[in-house]
């Protein structure tokens, strides 16, 4: 069905490509990247916590 609307919508033509990523959990080892940038992720609760402060200034 992807592959049929794909015809007329270009954005949908890459769906069934990208679908592997939605059938398994997604795991990311950061491990490597973090030695060597010397980075440490911001955990998801603190991460939560300082976009919900942020103030917006327009």
């Amino acid at each position: 069905m992807l592959k049929l609307i794909g015809i007329f919508v270009p954005f949908m033509r890459e769906l069934p490509e990208m679908l592997y990523q939605y059938n398994r959990d997604y795991v990311f080892e950061s491990e490597k990247f973090e030695r060597r940038f010397n980075i440490k992720p911001t955990p998801y609760p603190e991460g939560i916590k300082e976009i919900v402060n942020i103030d917006y200034k327009v």
